[in-house]
């Protein structure tokens, strides 16, 4: 038999077999659906699974400790300011030390605009001063302290306390606001940056880049830095916090310690040597500090969203994968 006469019979074969052999085929196509179904649903769970896990990473490494640190800070600062005891401090200067200071404190030419109402008062401490005369001198100082506090105390800031600190040279205020920001503000500071620095992977990309500049201004020529999808907001609060602690490392002396109260000089009474422009939280600085622990609040917040609804959506999409595989083995499907 020829080749050529094989080939027919083959195909006259076939074609007998046609009705048979679609039958089958069909039979394992639909029998293949259900497997396909259980496939991609649990690459779908998978999908949920692994995205859940990056918002849960985010949240339990970085944003909840981060956003946690920065209503810390916050907290300590306000409780500082609010505490009070600057006004102890002002008001209990023996005769003695009080002249002494007063004597030793340089002229001043006036507070910034912010801060006028302290001007006055001290306007009044500078005329006592130059009148030498402390048993007079001290009880005019108190009732003018007294006074303006009342005023100011509901607003007090760091401007106000530092020239108040200069102006009166109280050595006790200017220790209780360096140990302060030595023993809290710079460890909270640190810790945050500890964050940031170790897990930046998890940091939420920028979403509108046109309200983000370059941040690294050097290179600003370069379009992709200015379109940078890092949140400005992190690398301010980083420059901020380097500018902190180089001002807090330069209260300390040669063994790392911060000076005694005996030991401090003349310059360690200057409100811009105890670091008010960086550490005041007005202006520029509050703005910056407000953008950034605004900026981790949505994030938490959205990242929490998130959180729950992948949970209600994984749960649900897991639930429904089980039944259909268990259903499946019942009728001997092997998944």
């Amino acid at each position: 038999m020829s080749q050529k006469s094989g080939f027919y019979i083959l195909i006259k074969n076939i074609r007998r077999a046609g009705p048979m052999l679609g039958a089958a085929c069909l039979t394992l196509g639909i029998g293949a659906i259900p497997l396909a179904l259980v496939s991609w649903m649990n690459r779908r769970d998978r999908r949920i699974n692994a995205k859940l896990g990056n918002i849960n990473a985010q949240l339990e490494q970085l944003y909840g400790p981060l956003y946690a640190n920065r209503l810390l800070e916050k907290s300590y600062f306000e409780a500082c300011l609010n505490s009070k005891t600057y006004r102890t401090h002002l008001t209990t200067c023996d005769c003695v030390k009080c002249k002494e200071k007063l004597q030793e404190a340089v002229d001043f030419e006036g507070l910034d605009d912010e801060n006028k109402q302290i001007g006055e008062f001290l306007r009044g401490i500078k005329e006592e001063r130059q009148k030498n005369e402390c048993k007079t001198m001290r009880p005019v100082a108190v009732e003018r302290i007294d006074k303006v506090l009342d005023e100011v105390e509901d607003d007090m800031n760091v401007a106000v306390y530092l020239n108040l600190a200069d102006v009166y040279k109280n050595s006790a205020m200017i220790m209780d606001w360096r140990q302060f920001v030595v023993k809290n503000l710079i460890p909270l500071n640190d810790k945050a940056e500890g964050l940031i620095e170790s897990k930046s992977h998890l940091i939420r990309p920028v979403q509108d880049n046109d309200k983000h500049y370059c941040i690294l201004s050097t290179n600003c020529k370069d379009e992709q830095l200015v379109k940078s999808q890092y949140p400005v907001e992190f690398a301010m609060f980083l420059q901020s916090n380097a500018k902190k602690r180089f001002v807090a490392e330069s209260w300390k002396n040669s063994l790392g310690k911060l000076d005694d109260e005996s030991e401090l000089k003349v310059r360690d009474y200057n409100p811009g040597m105890n670091g008010m422009d960086i550490f005041r939280r007005d202006g520029t600085n509050q703005k910056d500090q407000d953008a950034f622990l605004g900026l981790l609040q949505r994030d938490y917040e959205a990242l929490r969203k998130e959180q729950a609804e992948l949970m209600r959506k994984g749960t649900a999409e897991a639930e429904k994968t089980e039944i259909l595989t268990t259903v499946l083995g019942i009728f001997g499907y092997e998944l």
